[in-house]
């Protein structure tokens, strides 16, 4: 018994010596595989927190050492002199670029076959934000013209000044309160005025078909609707664009009242007071929904793409 196995483990010694060298190879080269993915994981997050929170918190200002700062703060093992900038700026781009950069070596621990040395490195390029002399602060402006308030997004044409004042100054953040005040009793108004035009047709059409119902009134009022409805579109569509006029609108209330007069004629002689007020009404909804909304439209359409 003792020679059997003496002769296995003599047998078994060969094997081993061929066998552990292949697996310590392996073990070592998963530990440096990740060693090394380790080292640029980090890479990777120092340059993207060095640029991304550098431009967040510092804006323009962002700098080599605000980056150095935010990225070493949570990337201990990165060094400050691993890290790099470079700043194009708005005179190259459309807008700022604030570039950080990190160079580190991941060391080799003992691996055959594999450099002393090896060099990670990661980039990220951060849109940054342009200096007010380069691209300039966006500020929202009102001025009054023609008596209405008129807004626009520039004060100056060609280096002259339009007299506009900022609703909202991105530079200091004031607020024109009364500025603002009226942009949105404009934007009020576009929603009143199509209320108004709603409520006008839709007691227009309501009254008439009361009126249609009367015994002997049916032919009266037939294809009186779509006549007035014609009548209306073209000035709505007028409105809705800013572009008609109080004599345009004046005319639509004459023109309807005169396709009404006849109807209105024959109610008051069968006592209808109640229809002919209506009707009254309907008209009155309807001309002052058009004179409000084309009114606003018309401040609105008044707004420019230029920068202040």
């Amino acid at each position: 018994m003792r020679g059997i196995r003496a002769a296995a483990r003599g047998n078994a010694l060969p094997e081993t010596a061929l066998v552990m060298p292949l697996l310590l190879m392996v073990i070592y080269g998963i530990i440096q595989i990740a060693l090394t993915a380790f080292y640029q994981i980090s890479a990777d997050g120092a340059s993207f927190m060095g640029a991304q929170k550098s431009v967040a918190l510092d804006g323009a200002s962002a700098s080599l050492s605000s980056a150095r700062t935010i990225a070493t703060g949570i990337f201990s093992h990165v060094a400050s002199g691993d890290i790099g900038v470079a700043t194009p700026g708005p005179t190259s781009t459309a807008s700022a670029v604030f570039e950080a950069n990190v160079s580190k070596t991941a060391p080799n621990i003992g691996v055959p076959g594999w450099a002393n040395q090896i060099t990670i490195q990661s980039r990220t390029i951060e849109p940054g934000v342009g200096t007010a002399s380069s691209v300039g602060p966006v500020q929202f402006c009102s001025q009054t013209s023609g008596g209405s308030p008129a807004f626009s997004l520039a004060n100056t044409v060609n280096g002259v000044a339009q007299g506009v004042t900022p609703i909202v100054n991105e530079t200091t953040g004031a607020v024109n309160v009364s500025a603002l005040t009226a942009h949105v009793a404009d934007l009020q108004g576009v929603s009143n005025g199509l209320a108004g035009v709603q409520t006008g047709v839709s007691q227009l059409s309501s009254t008439l078909s009361q009126i249609s119902a009367l015994p002997g009134l049916g032919a009266l009022t037939n294809g009186v609707l779509n006549t007035l409805l014609t009548a209306i579109q073209p000035v709505l569509n007028a409105a809705l664009a800013g572009t008609s006029s109080s004599a345009s609108i004046s005319g639509l209330s004459t023109s309807i009242n005169t396709v009404l007069q006849p109807i209105e004629a024959v109610l008051s002689a069968l006592g209808q007071s109640t229809l002919v007020s209506q009707l009254t009404s309907a008209v009155t909804s309807l001309t002052t929904g058009l004179s409000t909304l084309n009114g606003a439209e018309s401040d609105l359409n008044q707004i420019t793409g230029t920068v202040c």
